[in-house]
């Protein structure tokens, strides 16, 4: 049930939307059953635990990966991807190699296949792009 829901608010609203839409989804759920006074079945005990992961904010005190931007928002520096770099640094070299990325799409394709096993492959946007307006620094865009 709770992927179908997903699913459609996926395709409705795009996925940034839709997750915000399934957490307020669960946290009224869920305090319902705070009102209740319901006592917990497994579901119940698992949708606390989904509740947990949106809601534990871990302590990212000295993290060298994080860089926090306006309203507490937290983006990832420093990773294999180099995702702020490749965004907003016009001196990145880019290295990525689309034809070994292509074989490697097919490659899993037929892997699964060969499984009797759907594959999927999904483009999801870089939460640095598209939250860009929460950077910590302002972005100059130059029209051309």
């Amino acid at each position: 049930m709770i992927k179908k829901f997903i699913k459609k608010q996926i395709r409705k609203t795009g996925m940034v939307r839709a997750l915000e839409i399934y957490n307020k989804k669960l946290q009224i759920q869920i305090n319902n059953l705070e009102k209740e006074n319901i006592k917990l079945t497994r579901d119940n005990a698992s949708m606390l635990k989904e509740k947990e992961k949106f809601f534990t904010i871990p302590d990212f005190e000295g993290l060298k990966q994080t860089l926090k931007g306006k309203k507490g928002y937290l983006f990832l520096i420093n990773d294999s991807n180099n995702e702020i770099r490749q965004h907003f640094d016009q001196s990145y070299i880019n290295d990525f190699n689309p034809n070994l990325f292509i074989e490697k799409l097919k490659h899993n394709g037929e892997y699964c296949k060969n499984k009797n096993i759907k594959y999927f492959f999904f483009i999801v946007p870089d939460k640095s792009y598209v939250c860009r307006d929460l950077l910590p620094f302002d972005i100059k865009t130059i029209s051309t």
